[in-house]
């Protein structure tokens, strides 16, 4: 028992000076008179009333101390039972899309939430949070219950776990209405959050379960990158999950685009996976889809894609041009070895094309592709736009040059460079190197990665708005650097690098896209199904009744004595 109005408790005071009144003894004159034979007479018949009147006084008191205790139990707002604030934490977490109840988990537990609020007295209040991803507070402590069915239809699904923890957290620091209200935690969860029983031991949530423990079956992950050896290979690494406690079998269908490649007969073991890599061959890449069938409680994870990096194709301008530029790959494919190290690097390369430098256009062909200028031994003195590598340069104006470098060993590289990705660098020699003094254009955006012992840059990484720009100080044909293998993978670092595309061997397998994967098997056996939920209208305000008391012995005493119903 509470009240919404405490002070006016202090109108009881009223009772003492009733009461005060009762007490004090009433003096009556007596006077003789000439007709008392006839009052005689006429009270003879209410002879029978005098043992009552001898407690009339006492009831009177009495009924009056119960209007004033009536009337101020009113005016205080009586509260029977006490009122409480409800924080309703409503999991919206991935599990909770689940489709073994109608609809999904989550679909059953608004229309619940709804009904929840009609339950509510007229002093309660209530709270909304939610769970999925990050806890967040829907509607703060109201007691307008279409608001409150307004801020629960807003929730909607996610594709993240459940953050039980940090919304039971969130639920308790909630602010209370007013010191007299009671707190009530009331979570409606399928129970697959992490430490399910010591949550519900430490905050005492009482729980709504939705759904029962069933099998499902997931892809948890789907990876595709581009082959060292071949780029235009790809490879596709396909896992899946069983979380059932028996053997499952199913199809996973493979798909580029709208296009099908395959369909796999999947058998995995009770709680195994299953793995399988292949590989298929594109230039212009795409989505490509994985999709489990038959579909199963969960079928947000029977389905995951993944975008295929397209295959670009370089489209290289080397200067001073070969002079068998015209069929520069046809030595490599004879088995021949062209005479220029750059040229032979370049050759090496499935990605690469050389073209004649006075007309770089692009050919035709079946991927995107870039043409990026190679300078070996000199450069324009204002080096053209677009992408361009360096190697031996002259001044230009984006550096000029200094004097020579006394000993032009890699000393130091920069580790997290793209461009060295995969490559040994340490203790190359670039015969014939000089220093780069940047020009003040180049300056801000001119980025080392290549060092001597003394700290001396060998090699820029610049980032210009016309193209970026790999220089390399150093002739190929004076160091040692064209008889190491890391000349070839360099090359395809600086031409993956000058293109905006991630650099080979850098880069991370694209990973999938799809809904998490949930092992539906671990619904907590806490609280009570929805089935079983049964919702009371609330009674009216608990100070209605001693309102109507008051009312109704201010009826009976104006009858009983101004009426003359009793004297």
């Amino acid at each position: 028992m509470s009240f919404s109005h405490p002070m006016a408790l202090w109108l009881g005071l009223v009772a003492i000076p009733v009461v005060i009144l009762y007490l004090l003894p009433l003096r009556l004159d007596r006077q003789t008179v000439a007709t008392g034979m006839f009052w005689e007479q006429a009270l003879a018949a209410e002879a029978g009333r005098a043992r009552w009147r001898r407690w009339r006084h006492k009831v009177s008191l009495a009924v009056q101390l119960v209007l004033i205790v009536a009337a101020t139990l009113a005016a205080a707002g009586l509260q029977i039972p006490r009122p409480q604030l409800v924080v309703l934490v409503l999991d919206n977490s991935a599990s909770m899309n689940a489709q073994d109840v109608p609809s999904t988990r989550l679909a059953a537990a608004k229309e619940l939430a709804g009904r929840l609020t009609e339950g509510l007295h007229s002093d309660d209040r209530m709270a909304v949070l939610t769970t999925g991803g990050i806890p967040a507070v829907v509607s703060g402590p109201s007691g307008d219950a279409a608001a409150l069915r307004a801020a629960i239809d807003s929730i909607r699904p996610t594709s993240e776990p459940s953050q039980m923890a940090g919304a039971l957290h969130a639920a308790e620091t909630i602010p209370l209405p007013s010191p007299g209200f009671l707190r009530r935690i009331v979570v409606l969860s399928d129970g697959c959050f992490a430490d399910a029983a010591e949550l519900a031991a430490k905050y005492g949530f009482e729980m709504i379960r939705f759904g029962t423990p069933v099998p499902n079956m997931a892809i948890t992950r789907l990876t595709v990158r581009r082959t060292l050896a071949v780029p235009r290979v790809c490879e596709v690494l396909i896992e899946t999950q069983n979380y059932s406690d028996r053997p499952a079998d199913c199809r996973l269908v493979v798909a580029r685009g709208a296009e099908p490649i395959d369909t796999i007969n999947v058998s995995m073991p009770a709680s195994g996976r299953w793995q399988q890599v292949f590989r298929m061959t594109t230039l212009a890449g795409g989505r490509l889809t994985a999709r489990l069938e038959p579909s199963d409680a969960y079928p947000a994870d029977n389905v995951a894609t993944v975008d295929v990096p397209p295959l670009w194709m370089y489209h290289v301008a080397l200067e001073p041009a070969p002079i068998q530029w015209v069929a520069a790959d046809a030595p490599a494919m004879a088995g021949e070895r062209p005479d220029n190290p750059l040229l032979r690097a370049l050759c090496a390369n499935p990605q690469v094309k050389v073209v004649d430098p006075l007309a770089p256009e692009r050919p035709e062909d079946a991927g995107p592709s870039i043409v990026i200028r190679a300078f070996q031994g000199g450069v324009p003195e204002k080096l053209p736009r677009g992408p361009a590598l360096v190697i031996g340069p002259s001044g230009c104006d984006l550096w000029h040059l200094g004097e020579a470098i006394a000993d032009p060993t890699v000393a130091r590289v920069a580790e997290d460079s793209p461009l060295l990705a995969g490559v040994w660098m340490l203790d190359v020699y670039l015969g014939g190197a000089v220093r780069l003094e940047m020009t003040e254009a180049a300056t801000p955006r001119a980025i080392p990665f290549l060092w001597t012992a003394d700290g001396t840059p060998l090699g820029y990484a610049i980032q210009r708005p016309e193209g970026r720009v790999v220089v390399l100080a150093g002739n190929l044909d004076e160091g040692n650097l064209a008889m190491q293998a890391a000349l070839p993978i360099f090359v395809a670092n600086a031409l993956d690098w000058l293109a905006g595309q991630p650099v080979r061997g850098a880069e991370k397998p694209a990973d999938c896209v799809g809904g998490i994967s949930i092992d539906l098997r671990k619904a907590a056996d806490l609280g009570v199904d929805w089935s079983e939920i049964t919702i009371h209208r609330p009674w009216p305000p608990a100070w209605l009744w001693p309102a109507g008391l008051a009312l109704a012995i201010l009826v009976v005493e104006w009858c009983l004595y101004q009426r003359r119903w009793m004297t």
